[in-house]
């Protein structure tokens, strides 16, 4: 009985350590996670906080030291004279206009090639699909070219002369439509991530849906547009996300497409001789410089910032939706 006793305490004072194990390494690992997320979280959000607080300071703050993240001489009117003296309006108008019809474009376009690529079967649809995701670690830079030469004389073998009847080709730079067409075209920014996105969220449908469909006489084209696309929502939002966070800062398209048009990143990056005309030669510093500098970045990414607070509650759900399905 006594050795039964004996084996049965140090079972449970086994079992007791094991426990105060368990809960230290747990709480040590718990302790390490969130130090990790902590910082990460901190890294990632140190750009906007810097921008806030440099954008709502007075030039005054710059030389007291003592100032470091709030300042002393809270100030709007750094946004009061990028709104109405930084000429940025037209800039936002040109880049609003390639953002939303290229996005609806593109977004047309990459929703039916996933469509087609998850449902229909047809020989060397395996091999197209490798040349599809091919494109995705492709820079744009590759295709912006040959489509800038194409878009300054476009011609498609005289028939476009012969449409028009114009003795030369026709010039599409300085117009959306320079854009949107390689959208149209399926050669947007991308567009092989949000076909990939799209084809997996479509295999996540059941199959019955659209058999209904068929079975009330729809075509498969009705069947896309009345069944998958209403059914697929959250791809949608999370690929117009993508899409005009993409197309708002690029930069490269529309400077080569672009030359008496200006676009928010162009016009950023020039945004010093800008501000320049606005302040008189003794102004002319980083104390007066950067606060204006930050308040346009504030104000340019504003649309931004709000579309992803609008879509962020579909991007976990995206994400378990078009999970890599077979």
């Amino acid at each position: 009985m006594l050795k039964n006793n004996f084996k049965e305490d140090d079972k449970m004072k086994k079992n007791n350590i094991n426990i105060k194990q368990t809960r230290i390494s747990n709480f040590v690992w718990a302790v390490v996670r969130w130090f990790f997320l902590i910082n990460i979280a901190f890294i990632i959000i140190y750009p906007l906080m810097y921008m806030i607080s440099m954008a709502v300071r007075s030039p005054i703050d710059f030389l007291d030291a003592t100032v470091v993240w709030i300042p002393k001489h809270f100030t709007l009117d750094n946004f009061k004279k990028i709104i109405f003296e930084a000429e940025l309006w037209n800039p936002l108008l040109n880049t609003f206009i390639v953002t939303f019809f290229c996005g609806i474009a593109q977004l047309l376009v990459t929703s039916l090639t996933g469509y087609g690529f998850a449902r229909f079967k047809f020989k060397g649809c395996n091999i197209l699909f490798v040349f599809v995701l091919i494109t995705i670690a492709m820079p744009p830079q590759m295709i912006n070219i040959p489509n800038y030469l194409i878009m300054r004389n476009l011609d498609f073998y005289g028939i476009i002369k012969l449409i028009i009847g114009t003795p030369s080709p026709v010039s599409l730079i300085n117009s959306p439509l320079s854009f949107i067409i390689p959208a149209v075209l399926g050669q947007g920014l991308k567009s092989g991530l949000f076909i990939l996105i799209f084809r997996q969220f479509f295999l996540g449908i059941p199959n019955e849906l659209e058999e209904a469909a068929m079975i009330d006489g729809c075509s498969h084209l009705k069947t896309f547009f009345k069944i998958m696309l209403p059914n697929a929502k959250t791809a949608l939002i999370i690929c117009g996300t993508f899409v005009a966070s993409w197309y708002w800062t690029d930069y490269d398209g529309p400077y080569l497409f672009y030359t008496s048009k200006r676009t928010i990143s162009m016009q950023l990056i020039d945004f010093n001789s800008l501000i320049d005309k606005y302040l008189t030669l003794s102004q002319q510093n980083a104390y007066y410089r950067i606060p204006l500098q930050q308040a346009a970045c504030i104000f340019c990414i504003l649309p931004l910032i709000i579309l992803f607070l609008f879509s962020q509650k579909f991007f976990a759900q995206g994400i378990e939706r078009s999970g890599l399905v077979g």
